[in-house]
């Protein structure tokens, strides 16, 4: 003897049938809105990222191209205080060098 099984909406009454169908109907026709407005808020937000992207990306070329201005001119004016204090020292080494021999001088007069 063979058991048939049998979906449990065809056992309900007409109406409940109809009314379960129209249910599931309902159900499915909510979950795709809902799967719809998901989409759409993904794709927002991944434009909004994008847009942060693009933004970010500018200002860090524009800070890039700072910070290498920068860099030359404190290099190019280290430089030049380097060479500064270089010949300072040399003009003092020269009076120390004077003063020393002034004093040698002295001693052999």
């Amino acid at each position: 003897m063979k058991i048939l099984l049998i979906p449990l909406c065809f056992m309900l009454p007409i109406p409940l049938m109809l009314q379960s169908c129209f249910m599931q109907c309902d159900r499915i026709w909510a979950n795709r809105q809902s799967a719809a407005r998901s989409k759409e808020r993904k794709m927002r937000y991944i434009a909004e990222l994008e847009r942060k992207v693009q933004t970010l990306q500018t200002e860090a070329t524009s800070l890039s191209a700072q910070l290498t201005l920068l860099q030359q001119r404190d290099t190019n004016g280290l430089t030049a205080e380097n060479s500064e204090l270089k010949l300072r020292l040399q003009t003092m080494e020269q009076q120390v060098h004077l003063q020393d021999g002034e004093g040698l001088l002295g001693t052999f007069l």
